[in-house]
């Protein structure tokens, strides 16, 4: 099925071939890919005060965020770009490092220049998380600052009783209790306070950038010649299914069988022979019975006779 049509084949995989030929594309450039690996120990408050985060693995949240939609419009605008930071975004990957706390910033594209858009990138997404956290650390230390201030009232308050009652010769029992529960309540915030000062004086050093970007060139993929396998292999496939569609949508006579089953009546058959002086029977005429069916076998019979 497939050697009856082996031109069909033939002719897809030249066809391949010229069209491989034909859209040769222009020349492959480098692709260039920078990284940066950058500290990540963001703060924890406790009831203690603020501390350093000392787990070993960044955890994904941080991961995800490291990838920011404000840092990358600020420095899209620090650069210069004009298109508010969607060329970094598009390009910008985050990984973290397993089993250290660390976050490794990459990009790619067509120009050394992206270890420059990388590491303005990277300086500002640190500056942007300390930001951040000392945000946090404001938010904390103003809710402490309250809470500070109102237990202070609160011992104007009873330290005023506690003088009334004294003067008055009343019991000072009660208050002097209330007195020492909301002092020492009040000494507590004061501590956590200071520990929140001095967790956050200490943590300064919580996002830092350990190494410049460092980047990469890698070798283009040769296109030209991938075009050059493909594409005949293609039509080298498509020729094959297209010969076997059509064996079996049309298929070819080769026996007295074959137009049997087809219920067409087979009126002669006439000897080939082949240079290896082998002979098989082929279908001559395919004809329904009639008038001048019948005359031009009588023909053919006559014809037979003469060179036999």
């Amino acid at each position: 099925m497939l050697w009856d049509r082996k031109w069909l084949i033939l002719a897809l995989m030249v066809c391949g071939l010229l069209l491989a030929l034909v859209n040769q594309p222009a020349a492959p450039t480098r692709t260039y890919t920078a990284t940066v690996p950058i500290e990540i120990r963001p703060l924890q408050f406790d009831q203690t005060g603020v501390s350093t985060s000392s787990s070993l693995t960044v955890p994904s949240s941080e991961v995800q965020a490291a990838v920011s939609v404000d840092v990358a419009a600020s420095t899209a605008q620090q650069l210069g770009m004009t298109d508010g930071g969607d060329s970094l975004l598009a390009n910008l990957t985050a990984e973290g490092e397993p089993g250290a706390p660390v976050i490794n910033l990459s990009i790619s594209g067509d120009s050394p220049a992206i270890s420059d858009e990388l590491a303005a990138y990277a300086s500002n997404y640190v500056d942007y998380r300390r930001k951040q956290d000392q945000t946090r650390v404001d938010q904390v230390l103003a809710s402490v600052d309250t809470r500070i201030a109102s237990l202070q009232a609160r011992l104007d308050e009873l330290s005023h009783e506690l003088d009334q009652e004294q003067a008055n010769h009343a019991s000072t029992q009660v208050t002097t209790t209330e007195y020492a529960a909301v002092s020492d309540l009040y000494q507590q915030h004061i501590a956590f306070r200071e520990n929140i000062v001095l967790g956050n004086s200490l943590a300064e050093t919580n996002y830092l950038l350990l190494s410049k970007p460092f980047s990469q060139a890698s070798e283009p993929i040769p296109t030209g010649t991938l075009r050059l396998l493909l594409f005949p292999m293609a039509g080298l496939l498509l020729g094959i299914a297209l010969a076997l569609t059509l064996g079996v949508v049309r298929p070819k006579i080769l026996g007295r069988q074959q137009v049997e089953e087809l219920g067409l009546p087979i009126l002669a058959t006439i000897p080939k022979v082949g240079r290896a002086r082998a002979v098989r029977h082929q279908p001559l005429l395919l004809q329904r019975r009639s008038a001048w069916g019948a005359e031009s076998i009588s023909m053919l019979r006559a014809e037979l006779r003469i060179y036999v």
